[in-house]
């Protein structure tokens, strides 16, 4: 859950960069490399698609410390290799896989009939539950980890201590060796 909310601000963060990157740059051409001419109707502008500009009111909302962490991850998301990006994009579509999947199959089981827009609707209070849901059980295993943690380690210790106290083979005499 937590790498599909990376994964999904990973790409907001790109394509906000991206748009205010082409807004504030346009890069000279080398001699080999012209510009293709665009009818001024197909050329990207800055704001066209809506979404950008929510994203961007969010990133600005945003407490100075998160944004900074966001643009971090983009920063760590850009640099890596091809093969890996491939893969966390894969994992992602698998999870939203499932996540369809698993509305689906509430709806199927509730009998409800849905049309597109509620079919929508319910999705989206289905994955804002669900996520509670995870969120506290991740907590709640957290807490019992913690709570158990100390008896394990006593456990590991005196389980190490033990054998650490019992003589090894090597350090007793063999014996063959008296005459």
């Amino acid at each position: 859950m937590a790498r599909h909310r990376f994964l999904l601000t990973l790409a907001a963060c790109a394509a906000w960069l991206s748009s205010v990157v082409c807004a504030q740059e346009t890069p000279t051409p080398t001699p080999v490399e012209r510009p293709v001419a665009r009818p001024p109707d197909q050329r990207p502008r800055q704001g066209r698609d809506p979404r950008f500009r929510e994203m961007r009111e969010g990133l600005e909302k945003m407490p100075e410390e998160q944004r900074q962490r966001i643009f971090d991850k983009f920063r760590k998301w850009q640099q890596m290799p091809a093969d890996e990006q491939a893969h966390f994009r894969f994992m992602q579509e698998e999870r939203e896989k499932r996540a369809r999947q698993a509305v689906d199959d509430t709806i199927q089981a509730s009998g409800l009939k849905l049309d597109d827009a509620q079919k929508v609707k319910f999705t989206e209070v289905y994955k804002r539950e669900r996520r509670k849901l995870e969120e506290e059980l991740r907590a709640e295993m957290d807490k019992r980890r913690q709570e158990r943690l100390p008896e394990l380690q006593k456990t590991v210790i005196a389980t190490y201590q033990k054998e650490a106290a019992e003589p090894t083979p090597a350090a007793s005499p063999s014996p063959s060796a008296t005459p």
